[in-house]
């Protein structure tokens, strides 16, 4: 696959096609679960993601930033009283669902990514199916 896919348009891409698929939640910027997501996809990207391994797993600072800045800069999440972040208005996805739509190599990534978070232990708590 070519990398000509930035983290941030990953980023809303995942959020938006998630979003779709019945997720309103996610886990906070600085909880493992986004590190360790990113780090199985990571060469898909077109920027180098560099993970650390000084702890019990991995962390790449890139990622823990661009999460971070997409919380305060887009104001996409309020924080709920079970430690995850609420997507705050399902109309901050939709552009970003165009994105997915127009870029299938994007779109692939996004559904395997999202195939995969499904399976991991507590990254969507309890998502809402959609068929």
């Amino acid at each position: 696959m070519p990398k000509n896919i930035t983290l941030i348009d990953c980023l809303q891409a995942f959020i938006a096609y998630s979003h779709k698929k019945g997720i309103k939640s996610f886990p906070f910027p600085f909880d493992p679960s986004w590190q360790l997501l990113f780090y199985e996809f990571a060469k898909e990207f077109s920027q180098e993601l560099r993970f650390d391994w000084d702890g019990p797993h991995p962390v790449c600072q890139k990622l823990r930033q661009a999460i971070t800045q997409m919380l305060y800069t887009f104001r996409i999440f309020t924080e709920n009283d079970n430690r995850r972040l609420q997507l705050s208005s399902s109309n901050i996805t939709r552009p970003w669902e165009r994105n997915f739509e127009e870029n299938r190599e994007l779109f692939d990534l996004v559904q395997r990514m999202y195939e995969h978070a499904r399976d991991m232990e507590n990254f969507f708590e309890h998502p809402t199916v959609v068929l």
